[in-house]
């Protein structure tokens, strides 16, 4: 419990500057990333709070959730504003990633057993090849009926050893 103290005592120093923000981001940008706590969007790009919507996921792999969750941003902002922006997605993967554990059957044996799933098709969920994998799930987006016109996506690779984003 002790880390959990901590994070608590840290919001109560984080709630006496907070001030509340505008919901839509400043930057009109949605970056989908991994869960790892290396790749922390708001750190590799510099982010403040309020600039950047962030989805994170295991191995930032674009699933039907990640797909429908944009499509949701996407119609919220273009409800809500006249001068809807068109929205730039960033998928990013990145090096040295944990999923590659995907790979090992049997792995996906046991967690599929543990989350009521078939083990071979947690195999599309590995990132061993982060430049190809982000390509996949770009196109994956780009190529979904769900999302309108005002969706601009572009996929990048961060390198955990030296903190570069390079294009996909």
């Amino acid at each position: 419990m002790p880390d959990l103290t901590n994070l608590l005592q840290r919001n109560i120093a984080y709630a006496t500057h907070h001030e509340a923000s505008d919901p839509f981001p400043q930057f009109n940008a949605i970056i989908v990333s991994c869960l790892d706590p290396r790749t922390d969007p708001a750190h590799f790009l510099g982010m403040e709070s309020g600039d950047a919507l962030v989805i994170r996921t295991v191995g930032g792999r674009v699933t039907e959730d990640v797909i429908d969750q944009v499509a949701f941003v996407a119609s919220l902002i273009e409800t809500m504003r006249v001068d809807a922006p068109t929205i730039d997605v960033v998928v990013c993967h990145h090096t040295q990633c944990g999923s590659a554990i995907f790979d090992d059957p049997t792995f996906r044996a046991k967690y599929g057993a543990r989350i009521d799933a078939d083990p071979d098709s947690l195999e599309s969920h590995a990132v061993t090849d982060p430049t190809t994998t982000v390509q996949i799930d770009v196109d994956r987006l780009r190529g979904s009926f769900k999302l309108g016109s005002s969706i601009n996506v572009s996929g990048y690779v961060f390198d955990v050893e030296s903190g570069a984003l390079t294009p996909a």
